[in-house]
């Protein structure tokens, strides 16, 4: 930056008569000389001509317009959904459970209610008892008997699984076994005999009282 320079006027001279004029300064605009810094900032910059304005809105004479910096698109980031984690209790349960055949209900395929439920029940002893519900409607045979029984039942008699089997025990009874095998059973009629003169007469016992021929059939 250069300072201005003062130049001694045609007044800055002494008179004849020995006064001292007033000096009179001649000022030369100055000149900014920038910087290595300033240059590199400067090029980066891409500036383009301002648009042309209307005829009514023409800037004064004097007035400078700004000029307009180029900046990049904007890039958006695409969002993806990520799913909810499943419960670290509720998927440690679902790998503990055993797979169960399918409860049809109607004693096909050699299928015994009163087993399968058994099994049922030791197959979800680590669930809740809300997730045992849920289970059991998921284990029942689609469009079987046994989940029309399902569908059927109370809201009152399915709330838990003491309810369920309650109305399960009542659907599918145990089936009780014969006191005496086949091969027993055998032996003991053979032992029995009816004879001619106990058919058609009144034989009173301790237990029971009727003709010899239904007392030999019981």
């Amino acid at each position: 930056m250069l300072a201005p320079s003062f130049l001694p006027g045609p007044r800055n001279r002494c008179s004849s008569s020995g006064a001292t004029v007033v000096p009179c300064y001649n000022l030369r605009p100055a000149v900014f000389t920038p910087s290595p810094s300033a240059r590199q900032a400067s090029s980066r910059l891409q500036l383009h001509p301002s648009p042309p304005t209307p005829a009514g809105n023409q800037p004064h004479q004097g007035s400078e317009t700004l000029p307009l910096l180029h900046l990049p698109p904007l890039s958006f980031t695409a969002w993806t959904c990520i799913p909810a984690p499943i419960p670290t209790t509720m998927a440690h349960n679902q790998d503990n459970t055993k797979m169960l055949p399918l409860f049809q209900g109607d004693y096909s395929n050699k299928e015994d209610p009163v087993e399968w439920f058994a099994l049922f029940r030791l197959a979800m002893t680590k669930l809740s008892d809300t997730e045992k519900v849920t289970c059991f409607e998921c284990q029942l045979y689609p469009g079987g008997l046994a989940e029309e029984w399902f569908t059927d039942l109370d809201l009152a008699e399915k709330m838990s699984l003491t309810d369920i089997k309650n109305a399960f025990i009542w659907r599918w009874p145990m089936m009780r076994k014969p006191k005496w095998s086949r091969a027993q059973q055998r032996e003991r009629i053979k032992d029995q005999v009816l004879k001619t003169e106990e058919v058609g007469r009144w034989i009173e016992e301790e237990q029971a009282s009727d003709y010899g021929q239904n007392l030999w059939a019981e």
